[in-house]
């Protein structure tokens, strides 16, 4: 599954990805770390590490990066220790930006080398104390009244073909791909905007919306469908 960092482009059959920290297909060396030893860069977490003189194969074993970032997430947790450890250190803080109810989530999902890091749970949350982390260069999740013009010229640094698109990975997405493969196409590339899969699926608790229950009754509730369909249509 591929995690697209700015957006990506769709064209009949061919899926082109515009990437902002897409990995590299040059080896690393000397002169990418130099990059961040000096103006805006250094105080990205690429940056950071720098200065304590870590090199790029310090997070990247490879200058292939898989989808799921296991390479790099593993790195992060030989050093900081893993995700349940880092949720006890941090565990004085409210909320604990290392303990989520969504369960095991990579370090990447929040914290970016290379780009301005954002935290995941913001995506949802109004949490002011994840608006700033200790670390790194930190922005706010982008809003929808946000100017998007400055992403008109962006160019597909990468491209693949495929057979089958499949655009989000909750629930009907993944049932969607594994019918398409019980059919027979075996060509398929599922892409998620998210860093973690499960889109709206994940946060399911087995609630139903309703309109117009005996218990509205019951509890002097006056509500009726229509009521219910004007309350969606604003939403």
């Amino acid at each position: 599954m591929f995690k697209p960092s700015v957006g990506y482009v769709l064209m009949a059959g061919v899926l082109s990805f515009a990437f902002i920290n897409a990995a590299s297909a040059e080896p690393f060396n000397a002169d990418l770390s130099r990059q961040y030893m000096s103006g805006d860069k250094v105080a990205y977490l690429a940056g950071v590490h720098t200065k304590k003189g870590l090199d790029c194969a310090a997070c990247h074993t490879t200058n292939v990066i898989s989808d799921s970032e296991t390479e790099i997430n593993k790195q992060c947790a030989i050093c900081h220790g893993s995700l349940e450890q880092m949720g006890t250190k941090t565990s004085s803080q409210t909320p604990n930006p290392h303990k989520s109810h969504i369960g095991q989530m990579q370090c990447t999902a929040c914290h970016s080398g290379h780009v301005p890091s954002v935290a995941y749970c913001t995506n949802c949350h109004d949490f002011p104390t994840l608006n700033k982390m200790k670390q790194g260069v930190t922005r706010l999740k982008a809003k929808f009244t946000d100017d998007l013009s400055k992403y008109e010229e962006l160019k597909p640094v990468k491209i693949e073909k495929t057979d089958l698109l499949i655009v989000g990975s909750g629930a009907a997405g993944f049932t969607a791909s594994m019918a398409a493969r019980e059919a027979g196409v075996k060509n398929l590339i599922m892409i998620e905007k998210m860093a973690v899969p499960g889109g709206n699926s994940q946060l399911a608790a087995g609630g139903m919306n309703a309109a117009g229950t005996k218990f509205q009754k019951q509890a002097g509730i006056e509500d009726n469908p229509q009521l219910m369909f004007d309350d969606t249509m604003k939403g």
